[in-house]
């Protein structure tokens, strides 16, 4: 968190069960922190949060099982974050992936994302400016891709989007 930069978590499994938050939480400035290889599960909040950091990644990793928030959560001020090769799956009441709107160059690029958005929810949910999201797959969810207003210079393509439950574009 505050003050950590430069960290490479490789391989490690997180579940989050039997705690009242996320399994991973970047916030308060940490910069350069990469998680590869590896599980986070269980979140109560989201399973993956990020705020006000920059420069963060999460390849090659399965992130799934959130119960009320978004899996994979980018807020606040975060800059340069990248979500890339994951498998996304899992949650009943929210969005796979969400980027909030003072975020900025955001990263979503070759992910499998299924079973997500609850019942009114899209997959990824973008209001950050510079966000590219490219080569990832949607399957089984409530709707695909959602770009809120204010989120410019995006660069979308390559996305398949398929058995969607209501929607695919908004």
């Amino acid at each position: 968190n505050s003050g950590v930069d430069y960290l490479i978590l490789d391989g490690l499994i997180i579940d989050a069960d039997n705690l009242a938050d996320s399994a991973l939480i970047v916030e308060n400035g940490a910069s350069h922190i990469r998680f590869q290889n590896g599980q986070l599960r269980n979140g109560r909040l989201s399973t993956a949060y990020v705020e006000n950091s920059n420069n963060i990644e999460i390849l090659t990793s399965t992130i799934e099982n959130t119960q009320s928030f978004p899996i994979i959560q980018i807020q606040g001020t975060a800059q340069n974050a990248v979500i890339q090769g994951n498998t996304i799956r899992n949650s009943t009441a929210s969005n796979a992936i969400l980027v909030g709107s003072n975020a900025s160059n955001p990263s979503i690029k070759k992910n499998f994302v299924s079973n997500a958005g609850g019942s009114a929810e899209a997959s990824i949910d973008v209001s950050a400016d510079g966000a590219d999201v490219i080569n990832n797959m949607l399957w089984g969810c409530y709707a695909g891709l959602r770009w809120r207003s204010g989120s410019d210079n995006a660069e979308i393509y390559n996305n398949t989007i398929y058995g969607y439950h209501y929607r695919d574009w908004e």
